[in-house]
């Protein structure tokens, strides 16, 4: 169901990720007015997908290994949604999210 009750699925939403420093949490934000209007107030986000990353996060240096992520949609094939991770040595990692 949408934030307003409605079981009509909204055709734009805001996929959100974020880490612990061990799982990468997946959240997806209705936004029923379009791209360019706020959610509805009191939308709440829910995870969506928790992934394991399999590796960590901050190296012992401190310093950070996962660089950026993003997330990638393709619609005619199922519905597959990938995340894809940029390492810090220089390597791209994929999570499939079925």
């Amino acid at each position: 169901d949408n934030a307003d009750g409605s079981a009509e699925p909204s055709a734009w939403c805001l996929l959100l990720a974020g880490w612990d420093g061990e799982r990468l949490s997946v959240g997806l934000l209705p936004l029923p007015e379009g791209p360019c209007e706020p959610p509805l107030e009191g939308t709440p986000i829910r995870p969506t997908y928790s992934v394991p990353l399999g590796f960590e996060a901050t190296s012992a240096d401190g310093s950070k290994s996962l660089l950026a992520l993003s997330i990638s949609v393709d619609w005619s094939r199922q519905k597959t949604v990938r995340l894809w991770g940029l390492l810090s040595n220089r390597r791209v990692r994929a999570w499939d999210l079925r």
